[in-house]
């Protein structure tokens, strides 16, 4: 694992707990998902079994004022930037897409690229984003 992809981690992983703990259940329970509105402007959400509950900012979720370890820039910057091109080899509008991951305990997280309300793949977080 690179050291961006340790960052991301960590970060994300804080996240995941916090925004379990927020919710009232197990962390196996939430995902995390990234959209976009119509301007391609990115936005974050948190889902409890895999049924949308609320829009979150991801800075609220790290458990700091401040992530000084950089970890949630890099995801802002990498995973959260990627729904424009997303869009674009989807020929779909970028409000259509978004990226839901879930949380695993070894590894970075799982997830999926959706279009609309259907999962169009997986998606390999290290692999296409934190090398």
């Amino acid at each position: 694992m690179s050291f961006i992809s340790h960052l991301a981690k960590t970060s994300l992983n804080k996240i995941f707990k916090n925004l379990a703990n927020d919710m009232g259940v197990e962390v196996g329970s939430v995902q995390l998902g990234i959209y976009y509105d119509k301007a391609g402007n990115q936005k974050y959400c948190g889902y409890k079994d895999m049924v949308r509950e609320k829009d979150i900012e991801l800075d609220d979720y790290v458990g700091a004022s401040f992530d000084f370890s950089g970890g949630t820039e890099v995801i802002k910057t990498t995973i959260a930037q990627a729904g424009a091109g997303y869009a674009k080899e989807l020929k779909a509008p970028i409000s259509d897409i978004k990226i839901i991951m879930a949380y695993r305990e070894k590894g970075l997280l799982a997830a999926a690229l959706m279009n609309g309300g259907a999962k169009v793949r997986s998606i390999d977080i290290e692999k296409d984003f934190l090398r």
